[in-house]
Formats: C-alpha cells, structure tokens, sequence
C-alpha cells in the first residue's frame, strides 16, 4: 500500500513491484524517469479534482470525509508495523492503478465510490503520525488533504492545493536539483517494514 503526496492510494499484490513505482509512473508524463514541478502539481490537480467530487473548486468537509472513509475501508484489518521510516528508495517505473472515483478493494472484489455514504461505524483517527496515511506516505502525514487547508476554515481551495503543492515538491527534492527521481525518494514505513518480513509475507 501507498499514498501518493497527495494522498491517493496505490495497491500492489505480495509478487508486485512497491507501489510508488505505479504513482511515479503515472506522474512522469514524458516518461523520461524524472519528475519536474510542472508534472507534479499537474498530478496534484488531477487528484484535486477526483476528490472534489462537485467539481465546484474546492474540497468541503463532506468531500474530505468521503475521502478518509474510503481510505479507512481501504487500509481496514491491516497490521500497521511500528517502523521508522528508511530513505533511498529505488526502482523502476510499473502501470498506473487507475484509482479513480471509484477505488478497488483489492481481493474483496468490490468497488468504493467516492460518493459512497459516510460509514458511521468507528473509524481510525488522522490526526497524528502513525496512521495509515501517514505509514504509507513520503512525508509520514496523517492526512495530506486536510493538511492543504491552511486557513482552518475546513474548506480547500485550489489556491491552498497549489500552494501546498510545492512545499510537498520542496521536501521531496532531497537534492536540490528541480527534480525527482525514484531513487531519492525515501521510503514509506511500510515499505521498511517490508524489509523485514520473512520472504513470501511481504505487503
């Protein structure tokens, strides 16, 4: 499992390539293995606008629920190992996951919309690092929609998106160079923790 910075959610079988080789890949628009501003934030907006479900220019609190709820389905019964995060991550771009609108449930063969009622069972907390959002993620953040609202207001304009969107690009570019690659991506929590999985376990 991964979250983009943005936080859209890859998944990836046991055999598979990790999946931040799907988001990067998908990002790369010319393919030529390097990630610029312009391909970023464009991946950014693209995102923006699948959780702004209205297409009305910002994201509510209706939507932004809607979004964890799904999150919160998608990551339901998972372990979460208690692993600091290790940098240099590396591989080689793999397909897209076509996580959009509706997200798949992996082996439980069904489809979450994102327009699917708010589940009023309990559901985990994104306030604090160590959730699954932040595990899964580059940057360990609990919740990287709702952290784009700057003013408070509970309310995310495209504005705040691209605001946020080059801060998240500033922390990724580990060298300074105006780019990204994959290899100077760090590594996700899970991801770490999957080097210390016995063979044939690994997630």
């Amino acid at each position: 499992m991964f979250a983009s910075p943005f936080g859209e959610p890859f998944l990836a079988g046991p055999t598979e390539p990790y999946p931040v080789i799907q988001w990067f890949e998908g990002a790369d628009a010319d393919q030529d293995g390097r990630l610029t501003p312009e391909e970023f934030a464009a991946d950014g907006q693209r995102w923006f606008g699948v959780v702004d479900q209205n297409a009305d220019g910002e994201i509510s609190p209706a939507e932004t629920r809607a979004y964890e709820d799904v999150i919160a389905r998608l990551f339901a019964g998972v372990t979460l190992p208690a692993v600091p995060g290790r940098r240099g991550g590396s591989g080689r771009p793999g397909r897209r996951s076509g996580l959009l609108g509706a997200l798949s449930l992996g082996g439980a063969g069904q489809e979450v919309p994102m327009s699917d009622p708010v589940d009023r069972t309990p559901r985990r907390t994104y306030a604090q690092a160590g959730t699954p959002l932040a595990m899964a993620g580059l940057l360990n953040v609990p919740q990287p929609v709702k952290t784009a609202d700057t003013n408070t207001n509970q309310r995310i304009t495209q504005q705040e998106w691209a605001a946020v969107t080059l801060r998240w690009f500033g922390l990724l570019d580990a060298n300074r160079d105006g780019v990204l690659t994959l290899a100077e991506l760090p590594e996700t929590q899970l991801q770490a923790a999957a080097h210390d999985q016995p063979r044939g376990r690994r997630r």
